[in-house]
């Protein structure tokens, strides 16, 4: 659900069974141009008087948006809401009325249980005729200017990036998680909040990653809270892979197990598992899935109902890009946060790829070794005792081994030729 206490530029009022394609693609326009919109496809009857709240939020705008498609019934909120627009009208809000063009006057005339008022409203005034709902999302975003505060930059330029960002699904650029961080926390919060009970899917080496770590799991909750369900995956801190990124970010010193245990990889891992089977062992058992992954992630991705947060990881030296940085006394020669991150929506062809490449990996790590609880106790044993824990990894190790050979029937041979010779 929408927070209703946050100020809105654009209110979109359609019917969810008509209209809700339409008011997406609005939405999403809109978005694009800098604007913050309300658009609500949840249960508007769930929030305690709703009426009133929204009337608040429609007065605050600057645009109220109608959107009446060929078979529209005018429903009790739609009817509602436009009356509140009617109220608020001239005094800091224009209203629109997005008319498709199969839906005649004559019929909007006729229909029954209306005022005359409200139906000469919808008649009259501001109108916006539209075939599909892409037609209406290019006329509203030209009727409306872009956000003040928005750059446009050059204006062919402009209309050169917007056509790339239309064709590729990006709505949003974000510099950085280290540059823009605040605001990039603030945009997923806002999509968490309105996902409802819609799969969030999170990928990243930690959770430290989104957003330091208080702040992920705290986002995290927040959409427990609204009755989202989460699959996670996390780099697991005992792979190969995870002792080869740390090699790379904090030096050579970090194939030592001992000064492994200390560097921030280790750790932000080891206390992202702690918090989540925290989650998992609290009210919200069996909406929160984890999985860790063997292989570096490529990509940091967060998925909520209707974007997809990405960025794109990578093993690069900070210090080849002449980017000094120390954390807890070390020289840190790769870390992320600092390449953009995109806001995709989750109808394009790029998010149903990171979707993808999601479940892949979820599907690839599905196994008895990535066992999110399996790796939590053996992280337990590694940090407490990492020379007890290589010794008894080497022994499971050789157990493997020899059941392989047993069961091929290499090792049996050898052992009936020893009991020959030795009798």
């Amino acid at each position: 659900m929408k927070n209703l206490a946050e100020k809105y530029d654009v209110f979109i009022s359609y019917e969810g069974n008509t209209g809700e394609d339409c008011a997406k693609k609005v939405y999403h326009t809109l978005t694009k141009k800098g604007y913050n919109v309300f658009f609500d496809r949840k249960n508007m009857g769930a929030v305690p008087d709703w009426m009133v709240k929204v009337d608040g939020i429609i007065k605050d705008c600057r645009y109220f948006i109608c959107i009446l498609t060929a078979d529209v019934s005018l429903s009790k909120n739609v009817l509602k809401e436009i009356m509140s627009a009617m109220k608020h009208e001239g005094k800091g809000l224009e209203f629109y009325v997005c008319r498709h063009e199969d839906l005649s006057e004559d019929k909007i005339r006729n229909v029954k249980g209306i005022s005359e008022d409200i139906k000469g409203r919808l008649l009259d005034g501001s109108r916006i005729i539209f075939t599909t709902c892409e037609d209406l999302a290019r006329k509203i975003a030209n009727k409306l200017p872009r956000k003040e505060g928005v750059s446009a930059g050059g204006h062919g330029a402009q209309d050169y990036m917007d056509e790339i960002a239309e064709g590729t699904g990006i709505v949003r650029i974000f510099k950085s998680r280290r540059e823009e961080g605040e605001e990039l926390a603030n945009a997923v919060k806002g999509q968490m909040e309105q996902s409802g009970e819609e799969e969030i899917l999170m990928m990243g080496n930690a959770l430290r990653d989104y957003f330091a770590q208080p702040a992920g799991i705290k986002l995290i909750e927040s959409g427990l809270k609204g009755g989202a369900r989460y699959r996670v995956i996390l780099l697991n801190p005992l792979s190969p892979a995870a002792k080869q990124r740390a090699i790379v970010e904090c030096g050579d010193d970090e194939k030592d197990d001992e000064r492994y245990k200390t560097c921030s990889l280790f750790r932000d891992i080891r206390a992202s598992t702690e918090e989540i089977m925290r989650l998992r062992n609290s009210a919200y058992k069996g909406k929160i899935m984890a999985m860790f992954s063997s292989l570096t992630p490529t990509i940091f991705m967060i998925k909520t109902e209707l974007y997809t947060f990405v960025e794109q990881y990578h093993i690069g030296s900070l210090a080849d890009a002449g980017i000094q940085r120390k954390e807890r006394g070390r020289h840190v020669l790769c870390l992320g946060g600092y390449v953009p991150i995109f806001m995709v929506r989750n109808d394009s062809i790029f998010a149903k790829l990171m979707i993808s490449h999601f479940n892949n990996v979820w599907e690839s790590a599905d196994d008895f070794e990535n066992d999110f609880e399996r790796v939590y106790e053996k992280i337990k044993e590694f940090d407490e005792d990492h020379v007890r824990y290589r010794g008894m990894q080497f022994i499971e190790e050789a157990a493997r081994t020899a059941r392989g050979l047993l069961a091929n029937g290499w090792l049996g041979k050898e052992i009936d030729t020893f009991r020959k010779v030795w009798k």
